[in-house]
């Protein structure tokens, strides 16, 4: 997945819900293993420009409850601190991949990400931290209900 970025930001008219991207889609089943996979997921950018070996794409109704809110940048704010980042909604695809893995870039302490309207996702390079830091995040959202 990683070596599509050039091809793709070599595209001029790439951008969110452009060709491009939609084009992206296509070159998915070309970074796979399995001569026969089942098709990837839009989402498979979200999850593969993230640099950690374990990402977590969670949609719990706490999260959405935060993530459809009209206040959901503040909110990400002041429930997560600086353990999660905002995003805000975008189709998923490379553009919300692209811009997740320059949040991590420039964000190093952040767990977590909130994608406006959408979910959230976190990651480790470990697994049972993974899940633990999925859990912990949930539960932070619960609280506030």
């Amino acid at each position: 997945m990683l070596a599509l970025q050039p091809l793709y930001g070599s595209r001029a008219d790439k951008g969110l819900k452009s060709a491009a991207e939609d084009d992206m889609v296509g070159m998915y089943a070309h970074t796979t293993f399995n001569p026969e996979p089942a098709p990837s997921s839009i989402d498979t950018p979200l999850h593969s420009f993230l640099t950690a070996k374990h990402v977590d794409h969670m949609h719990p109704n706490a999260v959405i409850a935060i993530a459809a809110s009209e206040r959901c940048a503040a909110l990400t704010q002041e429930i997560f601190g600086g353990e999660m980042a905002y995003v805000p909604w975008m189709r998923p695809g490379f553009e919300l991949g692209l811009a997740m893995q320059e949040i991590a870039r420039r964000q190093p302490g952040v767990k977590g990400i909130m994608m406006g309207q959408h979910g959230f996702i976190s990651w480790s390079d470990d697994e049972k931290a993974c899940y633990g830091l999925t859990l912990e995040l949930h539960r932070k959202s619960v609280r506030l209900h």
